[in-house]
């Protein structure tokens, strides 16, 4: 008694540990002990030292083991105060109030002031948290309030034999308490740390299912916090156990819905053992392990996965990482932020490093690939290709490992190399056909189309059919779908079909050859706007709502077309293996990554990333500078012709100089010269494009100050396209070209018949055909 007097004054967590050991061995005396001023243990507990610094998880389990210890939960001291009242008084954290009201603390009861729990606090959380408890379940039975004593039952308030007795006179309430009290007991069990009471209730009642959650938990700010009941276990040490058991006794694949970061509004689905490892550090193999090997539906379990639990597990617990991925994770699928394993363990090592340091990065991710080859080697070809070419996860395997793979004496790594140098064709030529498609090369793109390549799916959930339409190339489309028809009502990450993009186009073209190409025109995307809510299938808007859902669309297209999230990812593993190459000096690994680039991409997009990448915490060097900084000249003359550009000034040591300059001071003199020539052409190109746009601006003889038409950014492909060679356009991807709008003919007097015979016979000559437009352009 004594013990627990000296632990309650100065309560720590260490004396929480203490208090949950001796608990169990009071005496009912012991535990219904009243100091000189009527005070109980509960009271004692309420108004301890340090209690919002204490874990809210083992002060609630604290609450309940008093409870089934047989404790007065309403013992009132000599001023008629119970624990509640302290409770409430003391500002106790909210967890512990709601816990003491579970229990059955009377909200109701006033002091000898004649004041209620409520009429001590302003805290909108507590008295939010009271009036859902009130009036308590004694009362709410006498009135018989079903309504009210459901609601108290599902917020797991105690059961207990008076209860019963009272509810005599309504039957439909008697029969409810009887069939629930059962259940909200074990809960409390559960809650207070009881493993052999849990155990004995599982080995009497097999079936008995707690997946439930607790609808009376509510954050500070008052809002709902609705957790599951297993959640709250395995947030306190105490109850691990009992958690282990209803893991392995009941459903191991039930998913709830919890939220773990502050910036996710609607929360995760996260199944219950990797809700244990997210939130507890506490939980270990030993428990989870079990859980895995036991889960029953691991599809629904696996497909609540994410990929910063499966890096964790990597990294603490590989037995657990490998027995997920043989069990089907899909490590390949890229999340809500567009990133795949691979891309997730990338940027989470740039983060942990104090240095960059690209090599060491580049090993970590080896250990990755080498855990997820064994995956990809099991795979049959065609499963092979379907994650490969249908979910956008390329490379599947870093460069380092396929270099491994290709000059392994084993066999499996051979046969597994060469699959993957099919895939890496394929995937190769549906860059290039995007990148046609980009640039509006019909003829190109009806050469080298292929219907596998028509087929592949990128990061992003799109195919050829919607970049077709996001560029409006409308004969490409026509061509695909004519020729190579693929799945046109395939939804991209944004859930958008080919034909919601068609609507944000002017032309007619487009959406009604999806729709006879079999596009439904009833699939919602993520904003809620149909196709057939705002067209038909004839073309043109007939609701009032036509114009909003065109600029909608028109707005989704633009951001398309400039979304970098879909080879972000790819572009920083470039640069990393490409920093590796050249610091090791491997020509091999440096061959192999300048001739598999994605042809669709440009290799200046290299020294943006420091743009693309704003929070992480190093900088990205220049690769030129890296070059002559390691005398690689070779290599350092390839990225220039590649088109990496250079920087204006280098610094080396004290020193700014040029980058030409500097590649002189070691001895690269042909670097040097190149650097140089790309300089002067640079800036042959800008003067030669200032004078153009000064002859542009400036009138014409005849004094004509008008300005030509601007280029729209959406335009007809008949309008667009007017050679293969696009370099003779000016096409390009954000503006393309636009044929020049016909002038209108001059109204003229009669009066004056030359004038007028002469305007007449001028726009006669005027009247030339498309093709021959488009040979002018």
């Amino acid at each position: 008694m004594e013990e627990m007097k000296e632990i309650l004054v100065g309560l720590t967590d260490e004396g929480l540990d203490r208090l949950h050991e001796l608990i169990p061995h009071l005496s009912e005396a012991e535990v219904n002990f009243k100091d000189k001023n009527g005070n109980g243990w509960l009271h004692w507990l309420t108004v301890s030292k340090n209690l919002q610094s204490l874990d809210p998880g083992r002060l609630v389990s604290l609450v309940y083991a008093y409870s089934l210890a047989g404790i007065n939960y309403n013992m009132r001291n000599l001023t008629k105060n119970t624990a509640l009242h302290f409770a409430v008084a003391c500002s106790a954290p909210l967890p512990l109030i709601n816990a003491l009201l579970k229990i059955g603390v009377d909200p109701g009861f006033a002091n000898s002031k004649g004041r209620t729990a409520r009429t001590c606090t302003t805290n909108r959380a507590v008295l939010k948290t009271l009036e859902m408890f009130t009036p308590p379940l004694d009362e709410a039975i006498k009135e018989g309030d079903m309504q009210q004593v459901a609601e108290l039952v599902s917020y797991w308030v105690k059961v207990t034999n008076y209860h019963l007795d009272i509810s005599k006179r309504h039957p439909e309430i008697r029969d409810y308490l009887v069939e629930m009290r059962p259940t909200v007991t074990l809960v409390h069990r559960c809650l207070a740390g009881d493993a052999s009471g849990l155990r004995a209730a599982l080995e009497e009642n097999p079936d008995l299912r707690l997946d439930l959650y607790d609808e009376s938990r509510l954050n500070e700010d008052g809002s709902a916090d609705r957790q599951p009941l297993l959640r709250q276990l395995i947030d306190c040490q105490y109850s691990l156990e009992a958690a282990q058991l209803l893991l392995e006794r009941t459903r191991p694949d039930v998913d709830f819905q919890v939220r773990f970061r502050e910036d996710e509004e609607d929360g995760s689905m996260m199944v219950p053992f990797w809700i244990a490892f997210k939130a507890s550090n506490h939980v270990n193999k030993d428990i989870l392990l079990p859980l895995v090997q036991n889960c029953v539906d691991y599809k629904t379990s696996l497909a609540s996965l994410d990929h910063e639990i499966m890096l964790a597990f990597l990294a603490q617990e590989r037995e657990i990482f490998d027995h997920l991925v043989k069990m089907g994770y899909q490590f390949w699928k890229p999340d809500s932020r567009m990133r795949t394993l691979a891309d997730q363990a990338m940027l989470n090592e740039l983060k942990r490093r104090d240095e960059f340091d690209a090599s060491a990065i580049l090993d970590s991710l080896e250990e990755l690939d080498a855990a997820l080859l064994p995956a990809l080697r099991a795979m049959s070809d065609e499963e092979l290709r379907a994650t490969c070419l249908g979910t956008g996860y390329w490379p599947c395997v870093g460069w380092r490992n396929l270099a491994k793979l290709r000059h392994s004496k084993a066999k499996a790594d051979k046969k597994l190399a060469q699959r993957l140098e099919q895939i890496e064709k394929v995937w190769i030529l549906y860059r290039n056909l995007r990148k046609l498609t980009i640039l509006g090369n019909t003829a190109g793109f009806r050469d080298t189309a292929t219907q596998e390549a028509c087929e592949v799916v990128d990061k992003k959930g799109q195919s050829l059919i919607h970049w077709a339409v996001i560029y409006e190339r409308r004969f490409i489309l026509k061509h695909i779908l004519d020729k190579h028809p693929g799945q046109v009502d395939l939804r991209d990450h944004s859930t958008r079909t080919a034909l919601h993009y068609a609507q944000g186009i002017d032309e007619e073209f487009m959406y009604n050859n999806l729709v006879r190409a079999g596009a439904d025109p009833e699939l919602p995307d993520n904003s809620a706007s149909a196709g057939s809510d705002n067209r038909k299938s004839t073309g043109y808007p007939l609701l009032s709502n036509a114009d909003m859902v065109k600029s909608h669309y028109r707005q989704a297209i633009k951001v398309e077309r400039k979304d970098t999230s879909g080879h972000s990812h790819y572009l920083l593993a470039v640069y990393l293996n490409l920093c590796d190459a050249i610091e090791k000096n491997n020509e091999e690994l440096f061959d192999q990554i300048i001739e598999t680039f994605w042809p669709d991409l440009a290799f200046e997009a290299l020294a943006k990333l420091n743009k693309t990448f704003p929070n992480q915490p190093h900088r990205f060097r220049n690769l030129i500078t890296l070059c002559i900084e390691k005398e690689r000249e070779e290599f350092g003359r390839r990225l220039l012709k590649a088109g990496i550009p250079v920087p204006s000034e280098v610094h080396s040591g004290d020193q700014t100089l040029q980058a030409d300059e500097f590649a002189r001071t070691v001895g690269m003199d042909q670097l040097a010269d190149d650097i140089e020539r790309q300089r002067n052409n640079r800036r042959s190109e800008a003067s030669g494009a200032a004078a153009a746009a000064a002859a542009a601006d400036a009138p014409n003889s005849a004094g004509d100050t008008r300005q030509p038409p601007r280029s729209d950014d959406f335009s007809d492909e008949g309008e667009t396209i007017v050679s293969v060679d696009t370099q003779n356009s000016g096409a390009t991807p954000e503006e393309p070209v636009k044929k020049p709008k016909k002038k209108k003919k001059k109204h003229h007097h009669h009066g004056d018949k030359a004038k007028g015979g002469k305007g007449k016979k001028k726009a006669k000559n005027n009247k030339v055909e498309e093709s021959e437009v488009c040979t002018i352009l």
